[in-house]
């Protein structure tokens, strides 16, 4: 036993001086980072036993919280017309775009942006995540947003729009973007 632990300590001694230690600690940095990013998607995945496809529920679950209170009934649609719209110019799927980063503020809440190891990540809380879901298949228009997400509405209530808020709120990029509309709370721009 003490002799090796004796040759332990001699291999640890001579990848040290030769540089390996260093590699070994990164390497295991690296495996660090990337089972924190397996287990994140794992739980991100671990959707609801729905009907219906998850990406779908994310884009039905924004369309209630961001527009699903609005009394004129494009409300949800323009909504619906913006994540098109961004879709097609970012390169995402519905669902990504509803998911980034401070894009839709009813999902602000689930993000958490970290350091690891020098690297930046962001982290979706997939508890959090379920917790809004839950909220918003609740709200007494979810059949009426699913509907919008499967037929895959194509309307032109809001001229192209890729951007809104609520007309309460001045956000830093409205003046440099052309108004569309105004429906309800919500003013559009592109």
């Amino acid at each position: 036993l003490k002799s090796s632990l004796l040759y332990l300590y001699l291999y640890v001694f001579l990848m040290y001086i030769t540089g390996e230690l260093w590699y070994i600690i990164n390497m295991k940095k690296l495996i660090i980072i990337i089972s924190l990013l397996i287990i994140g998607f794992v739980c991100f995945v671990n959707a609801h036993e729905l009907n219906v496809d998850y990406d779908k529920t994310i884009v039905a679950a924004t369309l209630i919280l961001e527009a699903g209170g609005e009394k004129d009934k494009r409300a949800m649609y323009a909504v619906y017309e913006v994540m098109h719209n961004r879709s097609i110019r970012r390169h995402l799927s519905y669902d990504e775009v509803c998911l980034e980063y401070k894009q839709f503020s009813c999902w602000n809440s689930i993000h958490t942006r970290a350091t690891a190891f020098g690297i930046k990540i962001e982290v979706v809380d997939p508890y959090e995540l379920e917790d809004i879901i839950d909220k918003a298949m609740t709200h007494p228009r979810w059949k009426e947003a699913l509907s919008i997400v499967s037929k895959k509405s194509q309307t032109r209530y809001t001229s192209g729009a890729t951007h809104y808020h609520a007309d309460y709120v001045d956000p830093y990029w409205a003046n440099s973007l052309l108004k569309t509309i105004k429906i309800d709370h919500h003013i559009f721009y592109k």
